[in-house]
């Protein structure tokens, strides 16, 4: 019995290190990747051209780094930080893509500190993927091609706001969202994993999303615990 008991821990152990690893790598990953998608949108060519066959398998590449980046969340230790880094992290990152897809990228973010308790990485992979989210409901749909990114101290909460103008969502469609390969976008773009990953780290923050109807789009609410 002693055996059975130390063994669980040990392996939780080896779980958490391998989770820790695997974190690390796909951060590393994504960014030339990201880099590299971002010059491809640039150059892409006609449609069925080899760059478009290049660029659908970085599509790939991409969700499945999204996927396997948020089962190894739980295993990053926590610590406080200030919304706004990883927020504008996200926003400088993603201001390269927004003329590809249309998009006028504007920041309005909380002028003093927004202490969070979690993981920034997380964050700022919520960010990344709302903000994508958004270019392309903008690029599709009747909008005016604005995409605004807010943070703002609510009381005992912090907010991150990210508000598009791409005619928003019906409320049949808004409400499955959430769940794993739903997906709003025409067929063969997205996996319909991009929400439910956000709502799974938002969720392991302690906090709450949820998507609202805004000025000719919509508009998505992240509310997270705030660190006296």
């Amino acid at each position: 019995m002693e055996n059975d008991d130390i063994f669980p821990s040990v392996q939780w152990a080896k779980m958490a290190d391998l989770g820790v690893q695997m974190s690390s790598m796909i951060h590393e990953i994504r960014q030339p990747l990201f880099a590299i998608k971002g010059l491809m949108q640039l150059q892409r060519g006609l449609e069925g051209s080899h760059d478009e066959a290049i660029y659908k398998q970085l599509e790939r590449i991409e969700s499945l780094i999204e996927h396997y980046s948020a089962m190894s969340q739980q295993s990053r230790p926590a610590e406080v930080y200030d919304l706004n880094l990883p927020v504008g992290s996200a926003v400088q990152f993603m201001a390269g893509r927004a003329g590809s897809f249309g998009v006028t990228l504007s920041a309005q973010l909380e002028e003093g500190r927004l202490p969070v308790l979690g993981c920034a990485v997380s964050v700022q992979q919520v960010a990344v993927n709302l903000l994508q989210n958004a270019y392309d409901a903008v690029s599709s749909g009747p909008g005016t091609g604005e995409v605004v990114v807010r943070t703002k101290g609510i009381g005992r909460l912090v907010r991150l706001e990210i508000e598009d103008t791409g005619g928003g969502l019906e409320d049949s469609v808004r409400e499955s969202l959430f769940q794993p390969f739903v997906t709003s976008k025409p067929a063969g773009k997205g996996t319909g994993l991009g929400l439910y990953i956000v709502k799974q780290l938002v969720t392991a923050a302690s906090g709450a999303i949820r998507l609202v109807d805004a000025n000719q789009g919509l508009r998505v609410e992240v509310d997270l615990p705030l660190v006296a």
